[in-house]
């Protein structure tokens, strides 16, 4: 008697939603970009025709996943995407550590505070945390910050590779000039010397840089990979002592110190500042 040998059929693969799948990647396309981008960018990113593109950009507006500036048609990340980044965020067991460092900070150095992530867009604020007297400006969780203007922006800027930055770098470089009248050559060596002074300190300082009579300290936090955070603490300008070899510098330090050793890096003695 003969054996008929079964040959097994493979499974059936997953049949998904096709339409999802696109719309995911034309929000990849946009999250990639470190600028905004026009509807043409996106059809030749992404290869589709432009009239199908429009009609999934219509559709992310409506929902908030994507933003369009309606002074120059180019589409962004919108607010719900922060959202769920941000609730993402708040799923990774890093986020009750870097917790716990605010609500250390804010306590201990008497000031607000919050810390960042990065984003396509630039430094994203994740966390904003009052201090026992609390400054009456508040940015909004979410909301992100200029590379060169702000303290967190520059301690960013330090630690990043220079191809990941020099695009949005460029691109504030162009709307400083026009709001300062200097050139943009000038501005690139003033800002230069600034992020150069985050290594030979540990720390960026602002004074009323992005608000009058709020001034700045921010430090990086690293895991493992490299910069994962910055956190940055804020005050009243004259309140806050900005000195790189003050107290509250040395204290901030300290707490930048050890939630880098908790999420896994070896932090630089702070002895060498």
């Amino acid at each position: 008697m003969s054996m008929l040998l079964k040959t097994r059929r493979p499974a059936a693969s997953r049949r998904g939603i096709q339409s999802i799948e696109i719309g995911t990647k034309i929000l990849r396309v946009v999250r990639e970009s470190p600028t905004a981008l026009q509807l043409k960018d996106i059809s030749s990113r992404t290869g589709m025709a432009p009239s199908k593109v429009f009609r999934y950009l219509v559709s992310f507006v409506e929902t908030g996943l994507l933003q369009q500036n309606p002074q120059n048609g180019r589409y962004d990340l919108g607010t719900f995407c922060l959202e769920l980044g941000l609730s993402a965020l708040g799923r990774i067991d890093e986020m009750d550590v870097l917790w716990d460092g605010l609500v250390r900070v804010t306590e201990e150095l008497g000031h607000d505070a919050h810390f960042s992530v990065w984003s396509a867009s630039g430094p994203m604020i994740a966390r904003w945390k009052h201090g026992p007297t609390e400054i009456a400006v508040r940015v909004r969780d979410g909301a992100v910050l200029p590379l060169l203007s702000s303290a967190t922006g520059r301690v960013w800027a330090c630690y990043l590779p220079r191809t990941q930055t020099q695009p949005l770098v460029s691109q504030e470089l162009q709307v400083l000039a026009a709001q300062t009248g200097k050139s943009t050559e000038d501005l690139q060596d003033y800002y230069d010397e600034r992020i150069s002074a985050v290594k030979l300190y540990g720390l960026a300082r602002a004074d009323q840089e992005k608000r009058q009579g709020i001034s700045a300290l921010a430090g990086p936090i690293f895991n493992r990979n490299g910069i994962a955070y910055a956190m940055t603490l804020l005050g009243p300008t004259g309140d806050i002592d900005l000195s790189y070899q003050g107290e509250t510098a040395a204290r901030f330090r300290a707490v930048l110190e050890d939630l880098s050793g908790q999420l896994g890096h070896r932090y630089p003695s702070i002895k060498q500042w």
